[in-house]
């Protein structure tokens, strides 16, 4: 089983990446939870795994704070339609 993620992950990251800002904004990023890719750590209950790490990574030298909501897909659709959500990733799985 294969992710693709990446492709939609790199464009989104590119036009959020040109959008000129001050100061620090926050980018609230809604991911399905989908074990063991993305979890709510039980210790913290925050979000973790690799989709996180990776989003992190790439967002780690730009003019933005990243706060990550897990949740099922339903949901992050009424979020982004609240406009409580600002992100999301479509993952496609593969075989």
């Amino acid at each position: 089983m294969r992710f693709s993620v990446f492709p939609t992950l790199l464009l989104t990251t590119c036009l959020l990446l040109s959008i000129s800002s001050k100061g620090k904004q926050t980018i609230t990023f809604g991911t399905g939870i989908f074990p063991p890719g993305n979890v709510i750590d039980p210790k913290t209950g925050l979000c973790s795994g690799c989709l996180i790490d990776t989003v992190n990574k790439i967002f780690t030298e730009s003019d933005f704070r990243l706060k990550f909501i897990c949740t099922t897909p339903g949901r992050i659709y009424r979020m982004i339609e609240n406009g409580e959500i600002d992100l999301t990733v479509n993952v496609t799985v593969t075989a």
